[in-house]
């Protein structure tokens, strides 16, 4: 049997592209550094080489897939083997030649064409596989056009037109690899990728009915206050192109993903199993998994809910119930000397300030953007109380008006806190999502993780009622006016 060649390299590729689950045993993807803006992957696959038609020769590798992409520069995908060495990538003048010869056969295996018209061909495919998603459409109909002419209309045509078609919007990074048939191959890659903006809701979207608007403005003003998780939709190219397919997911410190689940039935991987949402609870990490017996392009769309979460957040608590007791103390002994409390009312703004101020992660920077500036707020008004118990302090015998160490003023200051209590109460102390908790095993289907959804909006709601109804009881306490207590 002679030895591999150029036309066994590519008849392997377009076994390995054909049927990648049959190939490509096993694929994790992990998500790494999550930002608000991108993201870090890191890649490993368990691929076993195609039995080619040909002997295994030293000096002509296999080329594999190493997944489908869209056509976007990666300009740190770096990828090893199982020994930590580099595997070197085909270079895209090499990629495309490579993917039009392929394409290429995969027409002439049914049908006889001239040299010429072979030509013709390879022309547009490298004009569809090197070019961006507009002018490879174009060239796509192009191409659709011309092979219609040349070949009889057949079930293997509108097979190889929808196989093209694929190469539109995306590519495969090829990797040149050693090994015998039949053998196994383990390679990791790492890469990052910039994604959208967390999908917050759209305010501003036409059409939508007052109810709607009003439900999406409070699901805004929930995540806003991290009461409600901020949901990252993360493409999934390599979903559908492995047997076994597994997402773990971490997220930086600060936070923590609450549920890790398919955007929709509609965006899961087509042919995936089970048929419920994929939860693997046995994981250490927040795990989501498909298995196949097909595969097709479309890969899959998953969510991934990250909620504020950390030990900042209890010491905030903390700070809160703190700021709560010395307002009402303030406000319920307005006459009374309170030389005691300078030195703790001036430490408390500038403790605030710090916990406001600290250098985090991006992305708790900036889900808790809106939790640190109340907080700024909280600290300014808890500097105004101690700024009029100072006054109160050294204005002697004389009378002065206004807001010197007024009842108002310190009530005010625990009506704040106590709101901000309600909220981070709920936000240091609710359970666990389904993406950590192993109690929530059985929230697996798309209802349920619906239902789970609606339940967390239907609490935050309820917090958040519960956090003004506790700050007006404050305030009325510290003026007095609660029942005339």
């Amino acid at each position: 049997m002679a030895a591999r060649g150029e036309t066994e390299q590519i008849g392997d590729l377009l076994n390995l592209l054909r049927e990648p689950g049959r190939y490509v045993e096993r694929r994790t993807d992990e998500i790494g550094d999550l930002s608000s803006r991108s993201v870090d992957w890191t890649v490993r696959l368990q691929v076993r080489l195609p039995y080619g038609t040909g002997q295994p020769a030293p000096d002509v590798p296999y080329i594999v897939s190493l997944g489908l992409f869209p056509k976007k520069r990666l300009p740190d995908f770096v990828a090893t083997d199982g020994s930590g060495c580099l595997v070197p990538l085909l270079r895209r003048t090499d990629r495309t030649r490579a993917l039009v010869a392929l394409l290429l056969q995969d027409v002439l295996h049914t049908q006889s064409l001239t040299v010429s018209q072979e030509a013709q061909l390879a022309q547009m495919l490298a004009q569809i596989v090197s070019g961006y998603p507009a002018s490879a459409q174009a060239a796509f109909e192009s191409y659709r056009t011309t092979i219609s002419s040349m070949v009889a209309a057949s079930p293997q045509l509108a097979e190889h037109l929808a196989f093209v078609a694929h190469f539109v919007q995306y590519t495969h990074v090829l990797a040149a690899v050693s090994g015998t048939p039949g053998s196994h191959l383990m390679v990791t890659y790492t890469y990052s990728e910039r994604h959208a903006l967390p999908a917050r809701p759209n305010l501003t979207e036409p059409g939508a009915a007052l109810g709607a608007q009003l439900k999406l403005l409070l699901r805004y003003w929930g995540m806003t206050l991290g009461l409600l998780p901020v949901p990252f939709d993360m493409k999934l190219g390599g979903a559908n192109h492995a047997h076994s397919y597994y997402l773990l997911a971490d997220s930086p410190s600060g936070t923590e993903i609450e549920a890790l689940y398919w955007k929709s039935l509609h965006d899961r991987p087509a042919t995936a199993l089970p048929s419920g949402m994929g939860y693997v609870h046995e994981s250490r990490r927040p795990c989501l998994a498909c298995y196949h017996a097909e595969h097709d392009v479309t890969g899959g769309l998953a969510r991934v809910d990250v909620r504020l979460h950390g030990g900042a957040m209890r010491l905030l608590w903390l700070v809160n119930v703190l700021l709560v007791l010395v307002g009402l103390f303030l406000a319920r002994n307005a006459e009374e000397d309170l030389s005691s409390s300078v030195s703790l009312l001036a430490a408390i703004p500038a403790g605030l300030i710090a916990l406001a101020a600290q250098n985090t992660h991006e992305l708790t920077a900036d889900l808790g953007k809106w939790v640190r500036r109340l907080y700024i707020g909280l600290s300014l008004l808890a500097a105004v109380v101690g700024i009029s118990v100072i006054g109160d302090l050294i204005k002697g015998d004389s009378e002065v008006a206004g807001w010197i160490n007024d009842e108002r003023v310190a009530s005010a200051l625990a009506a704040y806190a106590a709101f901000m209590f309600g909220v981070v109460t709920y936000i240091c102390f609710r359970r666990e999502g389904p993406a950590t908790s192993g109690a929530l095993g059985n929230v697996r289907s798309y209802s349920d993780i619906q239902d789970y959804r609606s339940a967390r909006r239907r609490n935050s709601l309820i917090c958040v009622v519960a956090s003004v109804a506790l700050s007006a009881l404050a305030y009325l306490f510290g003026t007095g006016k609660l029942f005339g207590l």
